[in-house]
């Protein structure tokens, strides 16, 4: 296996994955120390957030045993993506992967995976999220175009005549 894999002969992925119960449970408790928030969590939130960081270990992991910082940093963007859709701040990852750095400081590659992961989520494009503040279909809808979902408005926010758009019940 050594000739198939040469980069698992610096044991970075075997010490990641042996250290996985205490990685997440020192992260947890530093993040608690360093994000004063956190110390307002209930239960249910702490347990979402340990679960959070071991899947961040995993594909860590993950991207150790293959040596492919892309599984790390899609599995990032996507945990991004999520968490803007809960409104939190996808940087909110970032203190995370620090604490992560801090406790995994020996460890060249798996320091460069996680440098990779921190510009991946710092690069990523911010998308809006519908919710109170923002409508969930687009504030300016082509007259007839077609209808995305049958939640449309009546009117047109840009100003178009309410006769030029197709909704459900005009349709």
């Amino acid at each position: 296996m050594a000739d198939d894999l040469p980069h698992l002969a610096d044991q970075e992925y075997t010490m990641v994955a042996q250290s996985r119960p205490v990685l997440v449970k020192q992260t947890l408790a530093d993040l608690e120390a360093r994000f004063p928030a956190m110390r307002g969590y209930d239960d249910a939130q702490r347990e979402h957030t340990a679960e959070d960081l071991a899947h961040i270990v995993d594909f860590l992991t993950a991207a150790l045993y293959v040596d492919d910082p892309g599984i790390f940093t899609a599995f990032l963007t996507w945990t991004a993506d999520v968490l803007e859709a809960r409104h939190v701040p996808a940087r909110s990852l970032l203190l995370g992967l620090e604490i992560l750095a801090g406790q995994l400081r020996e460890f060249p590659r798996t320091l460069g995976h996680l440098r990779e992961g921190s510009a991946a989520v710092l690069d990523r494009p911010t998308r809006p999220v519908p919710g109170p503040h923002l409508p969930a279909w687009p504030t300016c809808i082509p007259p007839n175009s077609p209808s995305p979902s049958t939640a449309r408005p009546a009117r047109s926010p840009c100003g178009w005549p309410a006769s030029s758009i197709t909704t459900p019940a005009t349709a």
